[in-house]
This record gives structure tokens, sequence and C-alpha cells, in this order.
């Protein structure tokens, strides 16, 4: 995704051909991950449910108008906006994923040297 092969087929510019790509954000926005990340924050932060909900509603309410205007955001960004918007978010949730492996690692380590 971010350094695609030239040869490869899997992200063809061919016209009437898509690519092969995997709705990744759609479990960051309502999956399981978001709903435990919800519900350890209402736990620990019991005082603030309220504004926990409000900020949920924000965020859900943005990405709607976001996927609702991609028409409107394909006409202004065309092909080669859209892939290079695709490889930078593909960089980010490297990124992501990076953070999220050495945080495990660091709360793992611990428990093997005691």
């Amino acid at each position: 995704m971010i350094f695609p092969d030239p040869n490869s087929d899997l992200f063809s510019t061919k016209k009437g051909d898509d690519p092969l790509v995997v709705p990744i954000a759609i479990p960051m926005v309502a999956g399981p991950a978001a709903l435990a990340t919800l519900l350890v924050l209402a736990k620990t932060n019991d005082t603030h449910i309220g504004g926990l909900f409000i900020s949920l509603m924000i965020a859900w309410a943005l990405n709607t108008l976001v996927l609702l205007s991609s028409p409107k955001l394909y006409k202004i960004l065309k092909s080669k906006g859209l892939t290079a918007l695709e490889r930078l978010m593909g960089m980010l949730l490297l990124i992501m994923a990076v953070q999220l492996f050495i945080d495990g690692i660091r709360t793992f380590i611990p428990t093997i040297v005691t």
C-alpha cells in the first residue's frame, strides 16, 4: 500500500479494475476495539460519561460527514490524490501498529524479568 510493486496487479490503475482493499477503518470506528476503549474510559472516568458520549457522537457525525461527502472528495482529489491519501493512511496505520507492538513488548518484558 505504501510502496507498491510496479509489476503487481494489486493496485492496478487500469480502467474498470478495482484495487484489492480491505476496509480497515470501519472496525476502528465502530468495532470491538472502539467499544472496549469506551467501556474502559467510562469505567475509569465515571464522572465524565456524558462527555464521553458527546465525544463519541461528534466522532461518528464527522465520520458520517466524510463518508457522505466522498463523491465530492473524489471530484476534488481525483485518482492521484486518492492514491496519495491512501498511501498516507497506510503509513499512519503502519505507525499505529508498530506503536501498539512496542507498547505490548514494554508491558510484557517486566513480567518475564520478575
